[in-house]
Parts: structure tokens; sequence; C-alpha cells
């Protein structure tokens, strides 16, 4: 019975391209995995194949190459940026990076490399700044998650009145078939100048309710969330934590979903 059920398991496809970036010590990690239809795209960066950082400091030139990478390695596993549902794109940033600008950039270099198939399609995205990354001089980490279109595929976007329009090619929601994707919530992106408050409670019970929007506007609801990821202004301490997470838990009064909650200092300000 066992034996049978492995065997009924959907087949794995790995993705390492040839000359592709490497760690300084090579280890198992794939740069691109695919399970069915589902394609998981681990955190590329601009790096040589010996591991060594490139174009330090240079935001731009980093990001360009990243997305190039995940292009190259998705192409590894039958598809390509078309495909792209959703990016987590983290950047080393001590406050000063105009995070509308970087998402500008990252939108164009994916315009540019997908040869504009995928301009008013998606994907979703979520920014996140943080201190430093992995090694000095690397700037950006961006990671992916991508779905094969079928014939019988839908792939609609959202991007809900009142909430501020991302730039091309993103959007706020996305869906493809059964599966569902939400661009990250922060609260200066909406078009609603007279909601800027700086509690933190408030705050998020506003990222909430843009969040429960955009899910309605894809015939889905906060019920159907089974993952959430938040990012937020604390030190580490537990009363930093707890007030955004007892205010987020008031929206799931029964089977809330996993979540992952990561503090950092280096959110845009008034964030």
């Amino acid at each position: 019975t066992v034996q049978q059920t492995l065997t009924q398991m959907k087949q794995r496809k790995y993705s390492w391209p040839d000359g592709h970036w490497d760690w300084y010590q090579h280890l198992a990690f794939k740069h691109g995995i695919r399970v069915g239809d589902l394609m998981f795209v681990g955190g590329q960066v601009d790096k040589t194949d010996q591991g060594e950082p490139l174009h330090p400091y240079d935001l731009e030139r980093q990001t360009a190459a990243v997305v190039g990478h995940i292009d190259t390695v998705l192409h590894g596993l039958g598809s390509g940026l078309k495909d792209v549902t959703k990016l987590v794109a983290f950047y080393a940033s001590d406050g000063s990076i105009d995070e509308q600008i970087f998402l500008e950039h990252v939108g164009l270099c994916i315009i540019e490399h997908s040869k504009d198939t995928l301009r008013d399609r998606g994907p979703a995205i979520t920014t996140v700044p943080l201190p430093c990354l992995a090694l000095p001089g690397m700037m950006v980490e961006i990671e992916a998650v991508a779905m094969a279109q079928e014939p019988t595929t839908d792939r609609v976007t959202t991007n809900p009145e009142g909430l501020t329009l991302l730039p091309a090619p993103f959007c706020h929601g996305i869906r493809c078939g059964t599966h569902t994707w939400v661009s990250a919530q922060p609260t200066r992106r909406h078009s609603d100048s007279s909601d800027q408050s700086t509690d933190i409670c408030e705050q998020t019970a506003a990222m909430m309710s843009r969040i429960e929007n955009v899910l309605l506007d894809l015939d889905a609801d906060l019920g159907d969330i089974v993952r959430t990821g938040c990012w937020y202004r604390g030190d580490g301490t537990r009363s930093s934590w707890e007030n955004q997470a007892v205010e987020r838990g008031k929206f799931f009064p029964d089977n809330a979903p996993t979540t992952t909650e990561l503090p950092t200092l280096s959110l845009p300000a008034g964030e």
C-alpha cells in the first residue's frame, strides 16, 4: 500500500542550468523544482558559478541579472516568466531606497525578459527591505512561484478600486486555476491619503481589509487563505510582535492559516 501511494505521487523535476551561479560550497539545494503544474524558484542572486557576488552594491544591475536567472531556471522546468504568479523580492536597504522606484525597475526587467507577454497579467509581488543580505555587496534576492498554463486554466488578475495601481506588470491579486496569490498590502499602497495611521493595530486592520477585498474580487475570502507572511517594524521583542499578531488573529476566529512573522527595521517610513 505504501509503495502504491508513492508511485501515485506526482514526479518532481529539478532545474540547475549549466553555468548557473553557485554557493561557495556546492550543496544539494536546487535552483528550481516542478511538481505537476506548480513550480518554485529559490531565491536568485547575482553571483558567479564559484559563489562570488557580482556588481557589488549596484541594485539595478543585480536586479536585471536576477530576473534573467529566474527566467533561465524556469526554462529548465519547461516554463518561463510568462507563467510566474508570485514574487518575493528581498532587498538591502538602510531606509534610503525608494521602494516604488525599485518596484518599477523589477517590473521593467520582467517585461523586457518576458518579451511583454506578462503586461497586465500579473504576477503578485511582495517586497521585503532588510538591513543586509547574505554577503557584502549583495543588494537583491528574488524567489518565485509559477504555474504552467493549460488551455483550460484561467489566469485572472485584479486591482481593486481604492488601491494604488502597481507598476506594470504587477497586480494586487491573481488566480490561476484553483490557486490564488495576493501582493503585500502595506499601509501606503492605497489611494485614500486620509487613512495614514502610524498605529500598528490600525495599520494591521486596514491591511487585512484590503487583502479581503482583493480576495473577494477573485471569488475567494479570508477563509480560503492557507499561508500568510507578515513583515513588521519590530526589534525582536514580544511587545513589538504581539499587537499586530493579535489584531490579525481577530480576522480568523477559527482555523487560522499558517503564518510566518518576521521583524525588520528597514520598512519604508510610516509603515
